[in-house]
């Protein structure tokens, strides 16, 4: 997944026209989470979004971490992911368990995960980032998650 942009003559968000392709006006999808020092518990993203129903959708992620979850970062790290849903009404099934296929982290980090999941806590179902922190005592971190537009057919 490389990154472009859409040129317009119309001012875009950042005052030039020019326009990310996670921004969701273009079908973009992204959220945030943080998980607390010395936690390993898994935690969702914000951001989740229903896919369209009766197709299979095609996700690729690329989630972004740092510590502190403010300030001037002392480690960071990066993440990217690819995972299959298919929606049946109010059901969105993953089709497999989805890949990681890119990983740069930082020493501090070098036990952090994260994965595209289905949240069945909201109704119809969602499409989101879980993360995960690691490590013996891992440290606060912040967590960022963008994607294009899903392909679905």
């Amino acid at each position: 997944m490389g990154l472009y942009a859409l040129y317009s003559t119309v001012e875009g968000a950042d005052g030039n026209g020019a326009f990310s392709p996670f921004d969701p006006e273009f079908g973009g999808q992204g959220g945030t989470a943080q998980t607390a020092a010395g936690s390993t518990s898994p935690v969702l993203c914000s951001g989740g979004f229903v896919p369209p129903d009766q197709v299979a959708t095609a996700v690729e992620a690329v989630v972004k971490l740092k510590t502190p979850q403010t300030g001037l970062p002392t480690a960071s790290g990066s993440l990217r992911l690819k995972a299959e849903f298919i929606r049946n009404g109010n059901t969105v099934t993953q089709q497999g368990k989805g890949i990681s296929s890119d990983a740069q982290l930082g020493a501090a980090l070098a036990f952090a995960g994260a994965q595209l999941v289905v949240d069945t806590s909201k109704t119809p179902n969602q499409i989101t980032v879980q993360v995960q922190a690691g490590g013996a005592t891992p440290p606060a971190i912040a967590w960022q998650w963008q994607c294009a537009a899903p392909v679905s057919f």
